[in-house]
């Protein structure tokens, strides 16, 4: 499995990690699509229409469109039959109440949504797997960063199950989606 971890997410990432490393082995690409500890990118992504900038919304297509679609263009390649794809989306566009300023971060993420549904149609008759995780308001140090305890019971309220989801509750996802079984 190869994990990339969202400070090295750029597009241009996509065209140096395959021909630099030992790619015989890859069976799943995890392309994950979270947004940067940088405080000026959730801050782009988390703005109102009227207080966004083309640069946020360059950023925050940059990070969640542009690179898990040119990094997936890269691994296809080497993906061999019976691999997986694993994309990350996001909760928020299956809530039935959706929090302000959240236009350009569920934009962002309805098109990984899209992506998945087209890229699993694309390359199922390669024998590749392609799946979405959409996890709800999940308890990481971003998700805590500069928030109230006010602010972060709310958010957990967001969830079916009033509290925030465990990153390892996440992971165990991903692993059931990365099995051969799981298809």
């Amino acid at each position: 499995m190869v994990l990339v971890r969202p400070q090295q997410f750029q597009s241009h990432f996509a065209k140096h990690v395959f021909p630099s490393r030992d790619v015989s082995v890859i069976h799943v690409i995890k392309a994950s699509s979270f947004m940067s500890a940088n405080p000026h990118r959730v801050c782009a992504a988390m703005n109102d229409i009227e207080s966004t900038t083309e640069e946020g919304f360059d950023q925050a297509f940059n990070l969640n469109v542009k690179g898990p679609y040119f990094l997936i263009q890269k691994a296809v390649m080497y993906i061999p039959p019976g691999g997986r794809v694993i994309l990350v989306s996001s909760g928020v566009l299956h809530q039935s109440e959706v929090a302000p300023r959240y236009l350009l971060y569920a934009f962002s993420k309805g098109s990984i949504e899209q992506m998945t549904r087209i890229l699993a149609k694309d390359l199922g008759p390669k024998g590749i797997t392609v799946n979405a995780i959409a996890p709800g308001p999940t308890a990481t140090e971003m998700l805590f960063q500069g928030k109230t305890q006010e602010l972060i019971d709310t958010i957990a309220g967001f969830s079916p199950l009033l509290r925030l989801g465990k990153p390892e509750e996440i992971a165990a996802l991903a692993a059931f989606l990365a099995v051969p079984t799981s298809s």
